[in-house]
């Protein structure tokens, strides 16, 4: 079972929140668990600018009282909500509210409050009315630390990293935490790699800037966004390396460019991982007609 005696959960009473708050609620202990209640209000006048109504300096400043006032009193409903519920279900609670960027704010508060987990919802699907928030998940499996599974500690001996279980009960959790802290001295040291191909005519891969610009026989080009911690690497414009620290953000990203153009299984023309084994369809024939 994972360690979840602090448990961080930003919550903003969006969908995604609130998925992330059943999550939360399952895999708390009562009694045991202490839920920090981390909630992120973005600087909303920060840098705006344009020649609307909103430029006269007195009406920007009254609206903003009127908005920063509704946030406010949202704020508390939110707060007092979720510190309901956890008292429903005997945990602890905690709350933190914090004025800046989503992301930041959520690795400041994970280490400051020593979180052993946190849980954070997913971000509101496209098409969806309401806001979107501004948090980018990508960043936060390479800033957050790693988390052990209950029960299995790291110590540090002549200059090597040992796991050591509590009880024999925690046995079969052991090569899980030696694995995760091996993948991270792994990932730190030496780094991981995934290697992609590109197989069809005209279909190709070029750097532009920061992110990836993909042409994959559709009517138009694909532009793919790097995360942070990732680095690409393209040969030939056919060939990709995906590299960086992380094992499962450098796995997450390479199946993200391969789903851009999956092979097909006619033709096998698509984006594939190097060494992927791929089974061929045989082609359609069609009916023959006589005369």
């Amino acid at each position: 079972m994972l360690n979840t005696q602090v448990l961080l959960l930003p919550h903003h009473g969006t969908a995604g929140a609130l998925q992330a708050e059943k999550l939360a609620f399952e895999i708390a202990v009562p009694q045991q668990t202490l839920i920090v209640h981390l909630l992120v209000v973005p600087d909303l006048w920060d840098g705006m600018q344009g020649d609307d109504w909103l430029n006269n300096a007195s009406t920007r400043d009254t609206f903003g009282r009127y908005v920063e006032g509704l946030l406010e009193k949202d704020a508390a409903d939110q707060l007092r909500a979720l510190e309901a519920r956890c008292g429903e279900r005997k945990l602890a609670y905690k709350s933190i509210v914090r004025v800046g960027d989503p992301t930041e704010c959520i690795v400041e508060a994970a280490a400051q409050e020593h979180a052993t987990l946190a849980v954070v919802g997913p971000p509101r699907p496209k098409g969806m009315l309401g806001l979107r928030p501004g948090s980018d998940l990508a960043p936060l499996p390479r800033k957050l630390t790693i988390p052990l599974p209950a029960g299995i500690t790291v110590e540090q001996r002549d200059k090597a990293l040992y796991a050591v279980r509590q009880s024999e009960e925690h046995r079969a959790l052991h090569g899980l935490a030696r694995a995760l802290v091996a993948n991270a001295v792994h990932g730190v040291t030496e780094g991981f790699k995934k290697d992609l191909e590109i197989v069809g005519v005209g279909y190709r891969a070029e750097k532009k800037g920061k992110n990836v610009v993909f042409s994959l026989g559709y009517s138009h080009p694909i532009e793919f966004a790097v995360p942070e911690g990732i680095e690409i690497a393209i040969e030939k414009q056919t060939r990709l390396s995906v590299s960086g620290a992380n094992k499962a953000q450098v796995g997450q990203v390479a199946a993200n460019i391969r789903s851009l153009r999956p092979p097909d299984p006619y033709k096998q023309k698509g984006i594939r991982i190097t060494g992927e084994r791929l089974k061929k369809k045989a082609g359609k024939t069609g009916a023959k007609t006589t005369a």
